[in-house]
C-alpha cells in the first residue's frame, strides 16, 4: 500500500514539534518539509539515505510530492517557494540545476533585505513581515518557503465567562469559548498519552484545527504524538488511538473534564446519549525555530556546497523559521516563513515573540494541529496533510463585539495592503 503525502508529512511534522515546539509557539513541519525535498535528489551515498530517512521517502519521489502540493492550489492553504542566488559566487552546475527544477518555484537574482521582507510579507498575509534572517554580501544561495491560511470557522464560538474555563487559563482573562454543537467535541484514548479530550473546528475553506489536551503529566512530546494518533484516527487508521465510550469513565473529574449522568426521556432501544462541551481560550503564538540542527540540514548544505565558485568559508547553511497564528472566536490565521541561507555566518534578525456530559476545559498547556481536508468540489494532494502545529501555554481575552469588529476591519485592510505590496 503506497503511504500517502499527508503521512510522510505528518510523521515529519510530529518530529519537528517535538524538537521545536516546547514551548508556547507555533510552526510549520510541512515549510521545512518541502525545502529539504526540493533539494533531496541532489544529495548521494550515505547523506542521500539519511534525507530520504527524515522525508519518508526516495529523494525523487519526495520531490515529485512537493512539487504537486506547489501546484495543487488549496483554497485554505496559501503556499510559495522561492530560490534566490548570486551567480558571480556560483558554478555553471547550479544553473544546469535550476533548469531541472519544478514550474512555480520563483527563482532569480539576490533580493536585498527590504524586497525580501515584501515577500515573506506579501505570501504571509502580512502574518511574517520580515525575512528570519539577514542577507548579506556574502549570502551565495537562499532558499525560502512561504505557507499561510486565514479562515472563518463554519460554526463560530461563543463567549462565556471566563470561570467556566477555570484553571491557569481561566484566572487569566474574562471572557473565554464555548465550543458550538457542530464541532468535534470527543475523547480519545492514544497510545501517546492515554486518554486525551479532543476539539476540532472545521473552517469554510477545508481547514481543521484539532487542539488536544492530555494528562497534565504527559510530556509536549507526547501529546504532539498523540495529536497526530488522533489526526490518523480521523482519517479511519485505529492503529495507534480509538474513540472512548463515556459511559466506559467513571462520574466525576478526569484530568481535563467533569463527568456527570442524568436521565432524559428516549424512544425504546435508541442509543445512549453522550455529550462532550468544551470551553477554552482565545490564544495567539509565535515561533522563531533555528533548524540549524534539524535532521537533513547537514546533507543539503553539502550538496549547496558543491555549486560554490569557491566553497571555503562559505559552506555554512543558516536555517530558521519564522511563524505566527491567532486561534479566535470567528477563525483561525496563521503563517510560516522556512529560509535556507548558504554562503556565509549571517547573523539572524531578531524576530519579536511571546513567549456522558463531559465539561472539557482545555485550561492548561495542550497541542494543537491545522490540517488541510479535501476540497468539496476536487481531489487534492492536501488532503490530510499538517500545515500547522502549536503548543498553547499563554491565552489571550476574547474581545467585545465593537472590538472585534475593529479588528476584522483592520485585517481586512491589512490583507488589501499586502495584495499591493511587490517583491
Amino acid at each position: 500500500m503506497t503511504t500517502t503525502t499527508a503521512t510522510l508529512v505528518a510523521e515529519h511534522t510530529a518530529r519537528f514539534s517535538a524538537r521545536h515546539l516546547d514551548g508556547h509557539s507555533v510552526g510549520s513541519g510541512v515549510g521545512l518539509w518541502l525545502l529539504l525535498a526540493l533539494l533531496a535528489p541532489l544529495t548521494e551515498d550515505d547523506a542521500r539515505r539519511r534525507l530520504e530517512a527524515e522525508l519518508g521517502t526516495d529523494a525523487d519521489d519526495a520531490a515529485r510530492r512537493a512539487a504537486k502540493l506547489l501546484g495543487d492550489l488549496h483554497p485554505a492553504v496559501k503556499t510559495a517557494i522561492a530560490l534566490w542566488n548570486r551567480p558571480e559566487l556560483l558554478t555553471s552546475d547550479f544553473d544546469h540545476w535550476i533548469d531541472s527544477l519544478a514550474p512555480g518555484l520563483e527563482h532569480g537574482p539576490m533580493p536585498d533585505q527590504a524586497h525580501a521582507n515584501a515577500w515573506a510579507h506579501r505570501h504571509t498575509l502580512g502574518m511574517v513581515p520580515r525575512f528570519p534572517v539577514l542577507i548579506g554580501a556574502d549570502t551565495a544561495i537562499l532558499l525560502a518557503s512561504a505557507v499561510a491560511t486565514d479562515v472563518t470557522w463554519d460554526a463560530p464560538f461563543t463567549t462565556i465567562d471566563a470561570d467556566h474555563l477555570g484553571g491557569t487559563f481561566g484566572s487569566s482573562i474574562t471572557q473565554a469559548l464555548r465550543a458550538d454543537d457542530r464541532h468535534m467535541q470527543v475523547l480519545a484514548d492514544t497510545d501517546a498519552a492515554g486518554i486525551v479530550a479532543v476539539h476540532a473546528a472545521d473552517a469554510t475553506t477545508a481547514l481543521r484545527v484539532m487542539s488536544v489536551i492530555g494528562p497534565p503529566d504527559a510530556t509536549t512530546e507526547q501529546l504532539h504524538l498523540a495529536t497526530h494518533q488522533v489526526s490518523r484516527l480521523l482519517a479511519g487508521d485505529d492503529r495507534r488511538a480509538g474513540w472512548v465510550d463515556l459511559f466506559d469513565l467513571e462520574l466525576g473529574p478526569g484530568h481535563a473534564w467533569t463527568l456527570t449522568e442524568d436521565r432524559v426521556m428516549r424512544p425504546v432501544r435508541a442509543d445512549p446519549i453522550q455529550v462532550v462541551r468544551t470551553t477554552m481560550a482565545a490564544w495567539r503564538a509565535a515561533g522563531d525555530h533555528d533548524l540549524s540542527g534539524d535532521p537533513g540540514i547537514a546533507e543539503t548544505s553539502a550538496v549547496v556546497a558543491r555549486f560554490m565558485d569557491d566553497p571555503r568559508g562559505r559552506t555554512v547553511m543558516a536555517a530558521r523559521q519564522a511563524a505566527m497564528a491567532e486561534f479566535t472566536r470567528e477563525g483561525f490565521r496563521a503563517a510560516a516563513l522556512t529560509s535556507m541561507a548558504a554562503g556565509g555566518n549571517s547573523p539572524r534578525e531578531e524576530v519579536e515573540q511571546r513567549r456522558r456530559i463531559a465539561e472539557v476545559r482545555f485550561n492548561r498547556p495542550y497541542a494543537v494541529l491545522a490540517t488541510a481536508l479535501g476540497p468539496r468540489d476536487r481531489v487534492s494532494s492536501w488532503t490530510g496533510v499538517p500545515v500547522f502545529s502549536a503548543w498553547v501555554e499563554e491565552v489571550e481575552d476574547t474581545p467585545a463585539v465593537d472590538q472585534r469588529q475593529a479588528a476584522d476591519e483592520r485585517r481586512a485592510e491589512m490583507r488589501s495592503r499586502s495584495a499591493g505590496v511587490e517583491g
